[in-house]
């Protein structure tokens, strides 16, 4: 019977006697990649879901010792009642080391359960913050859209109000009825005007729009026209490639655009008067392209 009791005591004990490794993939901190962090995570849950396992065992071999535990003492009470010899006393002694089996079963089972309470904790917070540096960096990413978002409103803004001042300007001077001036007894056109011719701007090949170099002509110019207080009369012309109408309307483009930059400068928009010529008359600028491709700007007397 001792034999049997002493076999029964070991038998209930001895799951406790192994302690597996819980921590499969080392520090979490070590991981650097999401691919890596899932196997680290599956790692870390599967020995935590095979310690609970454990614990789970030991907790039922535990009460299972302690069950037996308590009819071995139920029955060595009895036994001592009627019977105070050796094999009592053995018995006793088995059901003591029993108890401590057991004690030392619930020690380790209580070792295991804060273990796994710290591995639980170290995953809820590398799992916090990797989701904390995720919302910051989309943070960044969405602060920075906004940022370039604005900036293109403003730069649109800017574009449609020039557009809108070029519009403005261009409706006028084509809304504007010129004004015969008096008679004079000598000068040239249909009026006698007498020109004084205060410059010219020059246009690149089928454009309209007015270069560096020339703006900075033209901000000379407009100096002579405000201190002469004179009307001023704009003339654009092509050179002779390309179709007739399209020469004349580019032109006309040509010298609006001019009598929108004086306006813009300060020139009375009133007292600019635009004209155009097509290929019919760009012989008589000269040979070279580049010299047919103006807009001449004069003072009318």
């Amino acid at each position: 019977m001792k034999k049997s009791l002493l076999a029964l005591s070991l038998l209930g004990g001895a799951v406790f006697a192994q302690d597996k490794p819980l921590d499969p993939c080392g520090s979490p901190k070590e991981v650097f990649s999401k691919h890596l962090l899932d196997q680290c995570y599956k790692g870390y849950f599967e020995a935590i879901m095979e310690a609970k396992k454990n614990a789970e065992e030991a907790l039922r071999l535990a009460r299972e010792a302690n069950n037996k535990i308590r009819n071995l003492e139920e029955r060595i009470s009895a036994l001592e009642e009627t019977l105070e010899d050796s094999a009592l006393m053995e018995a006793k002694r088995n059901a003591e080391e029993a108890l401590s089996l057991a004690t030392e079963a619930n020690n380790k089972i209580s070792e295991l359960e804060e273990r796994i309470s710290a591995l639980e904790e170290t995953l809820e917070d590398s799992a916090l913050m990797e989701a904390k540096r995720n919302a910051e960096e989309a943070l960044s990413l969405a602060t920075e859209a906004n940022n370039k978002i604005s900036d293109l409103e403003k730069r649109t803004s800017s574009l449609e109000k020039t557009a809108d001042d070029h519009e403005r300007r261009i409706r006028a001077l084509e809304a504007r009825k010129p004004e015969a001036p008096r008679p004079k007894t000598e000068g040239v056109g249909p009026y006698k005007w007498q020109l004084e011719e205060v410059g010219v701007v020059y246009f690149d090949f089928n454009k309209f729009d007015i270069k560096k170099s020339e703006a900075k002509k033209l901000d000379e110019i407009v100096n002579k026209i405000k201190e002469s207080g004179r009307e001023v009369l704009v003339v654009g012309f092509a050179d002779k490639r390309g179709p007739s109408s399209y020469n004349f309307n580019l032109s006309m483009w040509r010298a609006q655009m001019t009598a929108s930059y004086l306006a813009k400068k300060g020139v009375d928009i009133g007292k600019i008067r635009v004209a155009a010529y097509g290929k019919e008359v760009a012989d008589l600028l000269g040979k070279d392209f580049r010299a047919q491709r103006v807009v001449k700007i004069f003072l009318v007397y």
